[in-house]
C-alpha cells in the first residue's frame, strides 16, 4: 500500500526539488511473472519496489520521497503487456503503455473509449511512450488521468502474490475497492498487478474522459470520466462518473451518477445543472493552480461535455 502527501501542490513542489536518489542496493530484471513474485516476496525486510514506466517513481526517488533498497524492473516481462478479448471481457496487461492504449482499436469507441481518451492526454510524448496503465493505477496520484477514466467504467484488477509455501495466489479487486485515496491502494507490497479486466459491456454503452490543465502536457486541475448505458430511445439507464484533481484524489461523483438516469443527450441544460449541484457535494480545494469556485465551474463544464460525448458513443449502438 502506498501513502504520501495528499496535496497536489505540495507533492508537486517536493517532487520538483532537485536532488539525487538515495543509494539503491540492487536492480533486478526478471522476465517472468514468477520471477517478479519471487523477488517481491523475498525482500528480507528491505524495501523492494516494482518499477513499471518509472514516470512517477523516478521523480519520487530523485526527491527522496521514496528510498527503495531494491528495484524490480517489469519492462522485460512480456506476459504483462497486451490487450485481448477473453470470454467477452477486455483484458489489458498492467505493463501496456499509454501510447498503445491510445491507438488500440478496442478502445476507440463505445464502452471503453474513456481509457484511450485518458491515455492520449497523459503528459507529453515521452511520458506516453514509457508510462503504463498499471503503473498509474498503483501510484494513484492525486491528479492523474487513468484512475478517473477507470472509475468511470468499473474494471476489476487482477493481483498475484506468493504465499509462505511459495505457491502463487491470485485475487480480484474492483476498482472502487482498489483506489483507497491519494497514493494509496489495496495492493500489498508483495503483490503484482497483472491485468485490468473490463467486463463485457451492455450493447448501448459509451464512455469518455477529458482533463483541463494549465497546458496540454500538465497534470489535470480537474479531470472527468463518464461511462453510461442508454436504452433504445437514447435515455440513460445507468451511469458512472469519476472525478480527479481534487484534494481527496480520484473518486466517484455519486450525486451526478444518481441524477443522470432518465436524461438523454437532448438534456444538455439539465446535465449542466446536475454537475454544478454535484460539484457542491465533494471537497474542492483552492491552491496556486485554481480556486475552489473555478474548480467547481470546471466540474460543471467538463462534466457536461464529457457526458454528451459518452451519450454519442453509447447511442451509436442504436444505429448499428
Amino acid at each position: 500500500m502506498k501513502s504520501g502527501p495528499t496535496s497536489h501542490f505540495e507533492l508537486s513542489i517536493q517532487m520538483e526539488t532537485p536532488m539525487y536518489p538515495a543509494p539503491i542496493e540492487s536492480l533486478l530484471s526478471p522476465t517472468t511473472v514468477d520471477e517478479v513474485l519471487r523477488a517481491l516476496s523475498e525482500s528480507g525486510g528491505k524495501e523492494t519496489l516494482a518499477i513499471a514506466g518509472g514516470m512517477s517513481l523516478m521523480q519520487a526517488m530523485k526527491s527522496r520521497l521514496s528510498r527503495p533498497d531494491t528495484l524490480v524492473d517489469l519492462n522485460n516481462v512480456a506476459e504483462l503487456r497486451g490487450i485481448s478479448w477473453q470470454d467477452g471481457a477486455l483484458r489489458i496487461g498492467a505493463m501496456t503503455r499509454y501510447v498503445d492504449l491510445a491507438r488500440a482499436p478496442e478502445l476507440q469507441d463505445g464502452a471503453f473509449a474513456a481509457i484511450a481518451d485518458a491515455a492520449r492526454n497523459v503528459g507529453d510524448r515521452q511520458v506516453r511512450n514509457r508510462g503504463t496503465i498499471g503503473g498509474s493505477l498503483c501510484w494513484n496520484y492525486v491528479a492523474a488521468c487513468i484512475p478517473v477514466a477507470s472509475l468511470a467504467i468499473g474494471p476489476t484488477l487482477i493481483l498475484s502474490s506468493r504465499d509462505l509455501a511459495g505457491k502463487v495466489q491470485t485475487r480480484s479487486v474492483a476498482i472502487d475497492e482498489f483506489l483507497l485515496g491519494p497514493m494509496q491502494t489495496a495492493r500489498d507490497s508483495d503483490e503484482l498487478l497483472q491485468a485490468i479486466v473490463f467486463a463485457k459491456p451492455e450493447e448501448c454503452s459509451g464512455s469518455a474522459y477529458r482533463k483541463w490543465g494549465v497546458s496540454a502536457a500538465t497534470l489535470p486541475i480537474v479531470g472527468i470520466g463518464v461511462g453510461l448505458t442508454v436504452d433504445r430511445g437514447g435515455i440513460c439507464t445507468s451511469a458512472r462518473v469519476g472525478v480527479g484533481g481534487l484534494v481527496n484524489g480520484s473518486q466517484r461523483l455519486q450525486a451526478a451518477e444518481r441524477a443522470l438516469p432518465g436524461l438523454s443527450a437532448e438534456s444538455a441544460g439539465a446535465i449542466a445543472d446536475l454537475f454544478l449541484a454535484a460539484a457542491q457535494t465533494v471537497e474542492v480545494q483552492s491552491d496556486s493552480w485554481a480556486t475552489t469556485d473555478y474548480r467547481r465551474l470546471l466540474i460543471q463544464e467538463i462534466g457536461t461535455e464529457v457526458t454528451l460525448k459518452a451519450f454519442d458513443r453509447a447511442t451509436k449502438g442504436n444505429r448499428r
